[in-house]
């Protein structure tokens, strides 16, 4: 068993069967207007799934409540179910926290935002397993190593010592999937995890994601407004307008096949043609092959480089029958952990 097969088993030896989120009448209101209405959302496990729209449609917002972090004084209904079985929607915050970062984490699009810029990485990465996984220091950091070479981020030893602004976007988004997936994370929701990356680093971003999600069977939820990045990604595909569901489907139907006018608004406005969008999903696919076939080095500046046969669609201006738009803000807060051992 080669060398990197090892370390990754060694780093997940404990994590358990993939988990999924059933999210059954979903709705929510805020300051009287009606921000979710009664979504109906399966997030199949080990699966990646897709959730597109329209900026201001509730894709983030889903995503958020799903994590427990609705805007606050949001009145919620329904049920957001994790493995079938434990109802998150009204959970106590101290039970809530077991869930948040340990079974579920959550992914942002800009990660320049979503990381301390005072603190190192090394204390962003291991904070969460010194509470969560109860690791002193030195078992925390000898991990955040291990976790940054599954992600394909080179001289993870001296990355930890380094800040945020010493890293490339791609680089750092790169850190927060390591941070998300440190205590073992059976979901992993992607919140535009892309967006606001170069063209020329996207295609690394997406292998990375569909790499974790066929190796360690990570169940993913990724939220984007770009059809062409859901084309060559997720295995269903949901459309979100206004707070609702509008159309479901595996991603082939949904691309060649759409339904509802929305959605074929949105396929018409992609500025690539359908079989291009399909050839690309089917290379991404088959990437894996160059993953197993180099060093840790060659494959980072690989992907990075950007790969010509993996287009990447650029996302529209402007989509006909557009909604009202509105704004989700999450933010996240690291622990305060003695720095003792």
């Amino acid at each position: 068993m080669s060398e990197r097969r090892m370390e990754e088993n060694a780093l997940f030896a404990s994590r358990e069967k993939a988990a999924g989120i059933v999210i059954r009448g979903l709705s929510m209101e805020l300051y009287g207007r009606k921000l979710l209405d009664h979504v109906d959302l399966d997030i199949a496990p080990g699966k990646i799934s897709g959730l597109a729209g329209e900026s201001g449609s509730g894709k983030s917002l889903t995503g958020m409540t799903i994590l427990g972090l609705p805007p606050e004084g949001a009145k919620l209904t329904g049920s957001v179910k994790y493995a079938g079985e434990t109802e998150l929607l009204g959970m106590k915050e101290r039970e809530r926290n077991g869930y948040r970062g340990r079974r579920i984490s959550m992914v942002f699009q800009d990660p320049t935002s979503s990381m301390h810029p005072m603190l190192s990485i090394e204390r962003q990465l291991t904070d969460g397993m010194r509470y969560h996984l109860h690791l002193n220091k030195q078992q925390a950091r000898e991990r955040a190593v291990e976790l940054l070479r599954l992600v394909q981020v080179p001289e993870p030893e001296q990355a930890l010592e380094r800040f945020p602004h010493q890293f490339s976007g791609g680089q750092l988004q790169r850190i927060a999937i390591a941070t998300a997936l440190s205590c073992n994370s059976r979901v992993l929701i992607a919140d535009e995890p892309t967006t606001a990356l170069d063209v020329t680093v996207q295609a690394g971003i997406l292998h990375l994601l569909k790499d974790l999600n066929e190796r360690l069977g990570l169940t993913i939820l990724l939220i984007t407004h770009d059809l062409g990045v859901m084309s060559a990604l997720a295995d269903t595909i949901a459309v979100m307008r206004q707070g609702k569901i509008v159309e479901v489907g595996d991603r082939y139907d949904i691309i060649n096949h759409p339904q509802h006018p929305y959605t074929i608004d949105l396929i018409n406005s992609l500025p690539t043609k359908v079989e291009e969008r399909m050839e690309a999903a089917g290379e991404l696919g088959s990437s894996n092959a160059a993953w197993d076939a180099g060093t840790v080095e060659n494959v980072d500046m690989n992907l990075d480089a950007g790969d010509a046969s993996i287009p990447t669609i650029e996302s529209p201006t402007k989509v006909s029958q557009a909604g009202e738009t509105g704004a989700a803000n999450g933010a996240g807060a690291i622990g305060k952990i003695d720095e003792e051992a």
